[in-house]
């Protein structure tokens, strides 16, 4: 899935550039509230939360590897891996183990996202 940032609306302040197309690592969406995309801004920065409406999509073909979570009146489309108990708290403590496992899921959806583009 690749989506434009179109505005700055929930992107202000953000490493994410007006008018680029980025890949969506994530779909959050919450059934009272705001929903975001996951996306890595590819500048060493870690991977983030981004206000899906300062978002088009640009390719809504969404990644083999998601699978579809609800709880707690949330919706997230990611993948499995990703949904394990302590996966990002571990990513965000330069776990290796977490690091490693987020490059490898990250690079697939990304060539996905690219054949599809």
């Amino acid at each position: 899935m690749l989506v434009r940032v179109i505005r700055d609306g929930g992107v202000n302040a953000s490493p994410l550039r007006s008018g680029e197309d980025y890949c969506v690592l994530e779909v959050y969406a919450r059934f009272e509230g705001k929903n975001y995309y996951r996306i890595d801004p590819m500048d060493g920065s870690a991977p983030a939360l981004f206000d899906a409406r300062g978002f088009s999509v640009t390719s809504p073909t969404v990644s083999r590897s998601w699978v579809a979570e609800a709880n707690d009146g949330s919706l997230f489309l990611r993948p499995a891996a990703w949904s394990a108990p302590g996966f990002w708290e571990a990513y965000f403590d330069d776990e290796d183990w977490a690091g490693d496992e987020y490059l490898t899921i990250r690079n697939l959806i990304m060539e996905e996202a690219a054949r599809e583009a």
